[in-house]
């Protein structure tokens, strides 16, 4: 996806390709592409399964661009993204670059530009009935933000969402101060 994108926009700083290459691989693509070829019919599954994981197209497309690529290669699973995934992406483009919106990339791009550290800290993991993380976002060695979700990707993207949002909060504050 990367030297896709690349090639198409040369021009692009890293922030606007990260943010693109975001929407392109994202779970409600990955869904659709699923759907659109029927994955279902080859998954060994209870029948429930579809209506309890919306995610469960997306997840066995991702293997089986893996299983391609163990298979065949990178020569036939870049084959295989140009022909299914682009398409589906270029259909679904205006939808999901504005519902897709990656709050850890931009809370890396804050902290670069500002030149701080940070981190993302597993606060707590519980595994049963349903995973459910707890991650917290650590801005040159003091807490700043939380978030929670059933993955490790959800629970760091809501810790960063919560991050710029009180980032937002104390500037707006700092700037009521200052005028």
């Amino acid at each position: 996806m990367c030297t896709y994108l690349y090639h198409l926009h040369p021009t692009w700083d890293e922030g606007e390709l990260s943010k693109c290459k975001s929407s392109l691989v994202s779970r409600p693509v990955n869904n659709e592409v699923g759907r659109r070829l029927h994955l279902e019919r080859y998954i060994i599954m209870v029948p429930s399964a579809l209506d309890n994981s919306v995610d469960i197209y997306g997840n066995t497309v991702e293997a089986l661009i893996g299983a391609i690529y163990l298979d065949q290669g990178y020569a036939r699973t870049q084959e295989f993204v140009r022909d299914y995934i682009l398409p589906t992406y270029r259909d679904m483009q205006e939808h999901t670059v504005a519902s897709i919106q990656n709050y850890k990339s931009e809370l890396i791009e804050w902290v670069q530009k500002h030149h701080l550290s940070h981190e993302f800290r597993l606060e707590e993991h519980q595994a049963m009935p349903h995973d459910h993380f707890i991650y917290s976002v650590w801005i040159d060695g003091k807490p700043v933000g939380r978030g929670a979700g059933s993955s490790k990707k959800r629970a760091q993207q809501e810790a960063a969402r919560d991050t710029l949002e009180l980032l937002k909060q104390a500037y707006s504050a700092i700037q009521g101060r200052t005028s």
